[in-house]
Parts: structure tokens; C-alpha cells; sequence
């Protein structure tokens, strides 16, 4: 039994070409700033990557609230332990 390719929707498309659009304005952004994309990246690093980080971890849990793999009620030991995580 053939199976057919994986093919993205016109949605998925659009979305990738956006991420390549923008990551390529920002690369030549970066071009031209002294030092080039390397040092402004490294310099800047520690100054976006942590709130970076913790919007992805407060998107996840609200997703997960929202979007449950599985119901549970609120405290639960799994919620209780990834807040433990979380902490850390």
C-alpha cells in the first residue's frame, strides 16, 4: 500500500515563507551593524534571550491549560510539578 507525501496547507506555506522573509531582513539588518550580525547577536543574546525563554514557557503552560492532552483539575500533581520546574 502506497503512501502519498506529507504536503503542507496554503496556511503552512505562508508561514514559512514569512519566518524566511523576515529572518532575511533581519540578517541584512544585522549586516550593517558594527562588528557585524555575529557581535551584535552575542552582545545581545543575554539581553533577549531570557524574556524570550520565558514567554515560550508561559505560552506553553497557557496552551496546555487551555488545550489539555489530558483533563485534569487544577493542582494536580503534574501541574504542581511543572510549576516545581518552572521555579527552578
Amino acid at each position: 500500500m502506497a503512501t502519498r507525501p506529507a504536503q503542507g496547507s496554503l496556511g503552512t506555506w505562508a508561514v514559512v515563507g514569512a519566518t524566511a522573509t523576515l529572518a532575511a531582513v533581519g540578517w541584512r539588518a544585522l549586516a550593517t551593524a558594527p562588528g557585524g550580525p555575529w557581535h551584535a547577536m552575542v552582545t545581545q543574546g543575554v539581553v533577549l534571550v531570557g524574556p524570550a525563554v520565558l514567554a515560550l514557557v508561559v505560552l506553553a503552560l497557557a496552551a496546555e491549560r487551555l488545550w489539555p492532552a489530558v483533563a485534569r483539575a487544577v493542582g494536580a500533581a503534574g501541574q504542581r510539578q511543572d510549576a516545581a520546574y518552572l521555579a527552578l
